[in-house]
């Protein structure tokens, strides 16, 4: 399997996965950006907010992440995969005797900066117009195109970049955190015993360590990024994610850095596990392909 199918089989994927998952992506956002309140447990708040946008409205902001997010997850595995193998090459000529969690974790964080910072600009303004979509009140629902043209008539272009700054920071560290963690625990459960010689439950459990561990860290950040994305206007401080902070903790409480915790956990779960689980699998898969003399070109870890 050539890079450009492994890419794409990824993004269909990742297509997929944001649909299925969107509903618990509303309804993190909502309470993120204090729309709705959360209960503490996630099937109260599934069933309070489809009362409250109804059923389609689920998935009201989806088309607009749809959309870009084919460019950007193609953008994002292409430069990911393809200076994953080719940093650690180069770190190991360096620095032979690298431990292997040193080696994983420059390597994560080199890879994360330089993926996001390209991947980022088409996904941004994607990610600001659904925002604004998924908080409108009640069941109302303006479309993407009238709220694109809302947001320019706004805010001008620039309001399509709102949370730019965050989004790269928050979108870097989670991806190092994410790929940090996935390593070692793959490293962990291919050591022990009971898990060597069961690939999928190792990919699995890997994917869910990941996502569990980026999600509860970076959660805070995500709901300033959620906040600075929904503020209408061109105030000031508007882009500034220390100002976001204060304003969030000053009226609310800290505790308000983590609404739409248990959605945005839930979703991570399923997300990472499917993606290490397909990930994994593709590679399997093409290595097989090689073996066999079908094919020789393939991604390499």
């Amino acid at each position: 399997m050539d890079q450009s199918k492994f890419t794409g089989s990824l993004t269909l994927f990742s297509l997929a996965s944001s649909f299925i998952s969107h509903p618990l992506n509303l309804i993190t956002t909502r309470q993120q950006s204090g729309r709705d309140k959360s209960s503490g447990h996630i099937w109260k708040d599934i069933k309070t907010t489809t009362r409250t946008v109804g059923f389609r409205g689920l998935f009201r902001g989806w088309a607009p992440i749809a959309l870009m997010g084919l460019p950007t997850n193609v953008i994002y595995l292409i430069i990911t995969e393809s200076s994953r193998e080719s940093l650690q090459n180069k770190i190991k000529v360096f620095y032979p005797t690298i431990s292997p969690i040193y080696l994983d974790t420059i390597q994560s964080f080199a890879s994360s900066i330089v993926a996001n910072a390209v991947s980022l600009v088409p996904y941004v303004p994607a990610d600001v117009i659904s925002c604004r979509l998924i908080t409108q009140p009640g069941k109302e629902n303006i479309g993407a195109i009238r709220m694109t043209k809302a947001i320019l008539a706004e805010s001008g272009i620039k309001g399509l970049y709102k949370g730019f700054k965050v989004s790269l920071i928050f979108n870097t560290i989670f991806s190092f955190q994410w790929w940090l963690a996935y390593s070692q625990a793959r490293r962990f459960c291919v050591s022990y015993e009971g898990l060597s010689n069961q690939p999928l439950a190792i990919d699995i459990i890997s994917g869910v360590s990941a996502g569990v561990a980026a999600t509860s860290f970076l959660h805070p950040l995500d709901t300033i990024k959620t906040r600075i994305m929904t503020t209408q206007g061109n105030h000031l401080h508007a882009g500034s994610i220390l100002h976001m902070f204060r304003n969030v903790v000053q009226s609310d409480g800290y505790l308000a850095l983590y609404r739409g915790l248990p959605a945005s956990m839930y979703q991570s779960i399923l997300s990472s596990a499917g993606f290490a689980l397909v990930y994994e699998i593709i590679k399997r898969f093409a290595l097989k392909t090689v073996d066999t003399g079908v094919s020789d070109d393939i991604i390499h870890r």
